[in-house]
């Protein structure tokens, strides 16, 4: 090979097919691999195309900045800005959960849903044959409807059920607090405006 041309892998390192194992999320970290990106979760810098020389898609301007609530997304320049109208900002905002304190890009609502509460919590996302919550409906139907064909949906056939699991949390729950009965802790709830600072966290 003459000196100065490129190598081979060199060239493969520009094309976006190239493998970037290095970079994969491991088994053990906190993100869910099939986890599907919704409005709120668009892929900011940090997800940006791998094995990509820098340049190789254009010059981009970007904002970044760490810590929690805050968001790391790309900012058109004041040119595109005036054309448009709009400012199209990708956000991908770091999370504190506030039952545990993790860090993470995740959803709060997902989060506590996977990490913190009973599986039946979320009836109509959870997987009634094996007892998982899976979060998605759509993950719901791609990872146990082939395996269990029916019977795993949350119905009418569930609902008794579910009520009855439910009803039992929360009997848990006020004994937990030393209450005598469920309109206690709905007034617990209120008193102390707790469905307020829930609603914030899981916004």
């Amino acid at each position: 090979m003459e000196e100065g041309s490129r190598s081979d892998q060199d060239v493969l390192s520009l094309s976006p097919h190239s493998e970037w194992h290095e970079n994969e999320v491991g088994p053990d970290e906190d993100v869910c691999p099939d986890e599907e990106v919704g409005p709120a979760e668009e892929v900011g810098p940090d997800y940006q195309t791998a094995g990509v020389a820098s340049g190789a898609l254009g010059p981009v301007e970007t904002h970044s900045s760490v810590g929690v609530d805050t968001s790391i997304g790309i900012y058109h320049s004041e040119i595109d800005e005036e054309r448009s109208g709009a400012v199209a900002v990708s956000k991908n905002r770091l999370r504190q959960c506030p039952i545990c304190g993790m860090v993470s890009r995740e959803k709060t609502r997902r989060h506590v849903l996977k990490r913190h509460l009973p599986w039946f919590w979320s009836g109509a996302t959870a997987c009634w044959d094996c007892c998982e919550q899976e979060i998605q409906a759509s993950s719901l139907a791609r990872r146990h409807t082939e395996e269990h064909r029916i019977g795993c949906f949350f119905d009418e056939e569930h609902l008794h059920l579910w009520c009855q699991l439910v009803s039992g949390s929360l009997h848990l729950v006020k004994s937990w607090f030393g209450l005598t009965d469920l309109e206690g802790l709905l007034q617990y709830v209120l008193d102390r405006q707790l469905h307020e600072t829930s609603h914030q966290w899981f916004q």
